[in-house]
């Protein structure tokens, strides 16, 4: 579901709502630097948290993202603003494979995993994805 930040009635269901959690996923489009041209809501965003706005209805504001944080606004992640960042690697080969015991996979594996690769562990591959190499590569 799309939710525009800045319609009015957006921020009318924030003031009905004092000390609201607001959970936004993949939340590129919107917190991407406005040097790259992209429409954002950046502007809303800031207001609602660190505006007047958001300090007299106490919301907390939540956002996941799949892109580098170099991508971020620079207004989002100055002190004050940014309370914490948090980057999800892949588990390492112990983890990975104390968590395929764990949940009844009777699997193991030799590399390291990301939490959706080890859910879905015995899951056919849709696609064969190669990892992207930088450099040279000798064959």
């Amino acid at each position: 579901m799309e939710v525009r930040l800045e319609l009015p009635e957006f921020t009318n269901l924030l003031i009905d709502n004092p000390g609201s959690i607001l959970i936004i996923e993949d939340a590129e489009e919107i917190l991407v630097t406005r040097e790259s041209g992209r429409n954002s809501a950046i502007s809303t965003l800031l207001n609602l948290s660190d505006g007047l706005l958001g300090e007299s209805l106490g919301i907390q504001i939540i956002c996941t993202f799949n892109t580098n944080i170099t991508e971020i606004d620079l207004a989002l992640l100055r002190k004050g603003r940014l309370k914490s960042y948090y980057e999800f690697h892949p588990l390492t080969i112990e983890k990975s494979n104390n968590l395929l015991k764990t949940i009844n996979k009777n699997n193991s594996t030799e590399k390291p995993l990301t939490l959706s690769e080890i859910f879905h562990f015995n899951d056919p591959e849709v696609f064969n994805v190669k990892e992207n190499q930088i450099g040279f590569v000798s064959h």
